[in-house]
This record gives structure tokens, sequence and C-alpha cells, in this order.
């Protein structure tokens, strides 16, 4: 089906194409309010739509804010999403959404896809490859060369000065083996996410702390390294099995999921034999069948923050770079025996 332009709409009502772009995008005019009632009615007549990627080139503003995530398919990211597109939209703006899957490469081409495309801002989760050495300098170098304001949500980027909004993950990794901790767990194991990412790195400072603080020695041999995702949880549970362990706190819901499986597949229950805490409330946390003692992140409360920071940016472009550090929350669920 053809694409009503505006000339078909100068030429149904009888006006010039210059007539109808002033009345269509409500620059100033002396057009009488007889004949821009008749503008709108044919255009609607003929089921105009604006093509607002043009419009935005000559007014170098579309109304659309770039979102990068690293795995869509994770219940949280999801959720983050949806949550940020309900922000943005009641502010007026479009979010175009891409999925880096974690890579560095990826997220640099989507940064540069979303720039060519005339967003007005960006908001950016940082894939975890972006924190190796080599990429995290090239990505710094790149999100400084940007010339639209940008925010950088849910995953800090340590050592580098721009505008954040993310959950404290020290905290988060502390109050996840603190509930263990108090319901009398000694042999704490521990399935982290890359070693290389800040949240793993963070978490797993967290876990150190509560260990100490109960004066539990730390077990470097009880730590597993996963990826954030379920086969990953599944993989490092199966390790885990060799070693003598009472719980197992996983650096996120998905790989909570993949361990519970794993246990229940070396007909280990859950809780009564192995209690497992996660990291996110995922959705799903609550419908399992053993429901998922966790950390809570609000994607809501974190999609609130991260798009009125970046609408301040885009307003007052000149302002200084701002650091939100919210506080997790501990859900208490049945994946936990007291001993």
């Amino acid at each position: 089906m053809k694409r009503t332009t505006i000339s078909d709409i100068a030429r149904a009502a009888g006006v010039s194409e210059t007539s109808v772009s002033l009345v269509l995008t409500g620059r100033p005019n002396r057009i009488s309010s007889a004949m821009k009632e008749k503008i709108k009615e044919t255009a609607k007549a003929l089921s105009y739509v604006p093509n607002s990627f043009a419009r935005g080139l000559a007014t170098k503003k579309s109304n659309t804010i770039g979102l990068i995530v690293p795995d869509i398919e994770n219940g949280y990211f999801a959720s983050l999403s949806k949550a940020i597109s309900f922000e943005a939209e009641k502010a007026g703006y479009i979010v175009l959404l891409l999925n880096s899957n974690d890579s560095h490469d990826l997220s640099i081409k989507q940064i540069n896809t979303l720039i060519e495309r005339n967003v007005d801002g960006l908001i950016l989760v940082v894939s975890n490859e972006s924190y190796h050495q080599k990429n995290m300098k090239e990505l710094k170098a790149i999100l400084s060369s940007l010339s639209i304001p940008y925010v950088l949500s849910d995953r800090d980027f340590p050592d580098f000065k721009a505008n954040k909004v993310y959950y404290d993950n020290i905290e988060g990794g502390y109050l996840a083996t603190k509930l263990l901790l108090q319901s009398k767990h000694k042999k704490i194991a521990c399935i982290t996410g890359p070693s290389d990412t800040f949240s793993s790195i963070q978490r797993l400072v967290g876990y150190k702390k509560a260990l100490e603080e109960f004066h539990i020695p730390f077990n470097d041999s009880l730590v597993e390294e996963g990826d954030y995702r379920l086969q990953s949880g599944f993989a490092s549970a199966v390790k885990l099995l060799k070693k003598d362990f009472d719980s197992i706190f996983c650096f996120n819901d998905m790989m909570a999921f993949g361990a519970i499986l794993a246990l229940k597949n070396h007909d280990i229950s859950v809780p009564d034999d192995v209690s497992v805490v996660g990291y996110d409330d995922n959705i799903m946390s609550s419908l399992s069948g053993s429901e998922l003692a966790t950390i809570n992140q609000d994607p809501s409360r974190l999609a609130k923050e991260t798009v009125a920071l970046l609408l301040d940016a885009l307003s007052n472009p000149s302002q200084t770079e701002e650091e939100i550090k919210l506080k997790p929350s501990l859900v208490e669920r049945n994946s936990v025996k007291k001993i």
C-alpha cells in the first residue's frame, strides 16, 4: 500500500505543499483557521502518517531514545526494557531497543547505529565483554566522544564519570549471604557471574563481607564461575556436587534456576537438602516449584530513575553528571531452610 505524502494531501486539499507542511508540523503560519481544519481533515481522510525520521533531520530532534541491553531473553532485562519504554513514552519519546548479546563489538556497532538514526539520547547497559581491559578503554573513549546525552543503567562502569543509575551490588551480595548464615548454614557455595565483570566482583565482595562478619573462613573451592545464564548455573552446580556444601548463593536468578534443576536431577531436594538464594527477583522466582529467595532490584524503580536522569540531561546538556546508587532488598521465600 502506497504511503500518503504531503504532496497527496496538498493536491486533495487544493493548497501548496508548504501550507500542508506548516500546518501538520505545527510551525508558525498565517493560514486561516478554516484552511487549517481542511488540511487536517484531508490528512486524516487519507490516513496520513508523519515521517518522524525526516522531521527529525530538519528539527534535529527525533523524540526517540536508544536502549541497548545485553540479553533480552533474561527476564530482568525484559522487565527493565518494558519499564524504560513506559517511562519514556509518558514523556513523549519512543524507545528503539537493541540486544547486544553481551558482546562488546556489537554494543559499539549498535551505539553508532543509534547515533546514525538520530536518537536524542541513549541508555546503555554495558556488556560483560566491555569490562575487559582493552574493551573498557575503547568504550570509554567512544562514550566520551558522544554528542548526545546518555545514561549507564544497571551496571556501573568504574572509574568513569558519567550519568549512572545502578543497584548496590555489594549490599545485595551481603544480604543474600547473610540470609543463609542467619539460617545457620556454614558451607555456602557461590556461583558467580563472569569474574571480570563489575557486578560479579561487587557481589563477591558482599558475599565475603557477610562470611567475615559471621567468622566463617572464605573457601575458594566453593566458588564456581558462571555467565548469568541458566545453563551455566546447571553446569556449576554439577561441579559443586563433588564438594561439601549445604547451600548455594547464585549471582542471578537464571543461574539459580539452573542450579536447582541440576540438584533435582541428582535427587537433592531444595531446600530440605540444600538451600538456594538467587539475585534479581525474576518474575519466575515466585512461580517456580520451590519459590526462590532472592535479592530484589526493582526494574521499575531503576527505569524511573534512569529515564528521569536522561530527561534532565536532555533538558540541560551542560549539567554535571550524576551517579545514583540504589539499595536492593532481600525477598525471603521457601528455597532457604532454617537449620
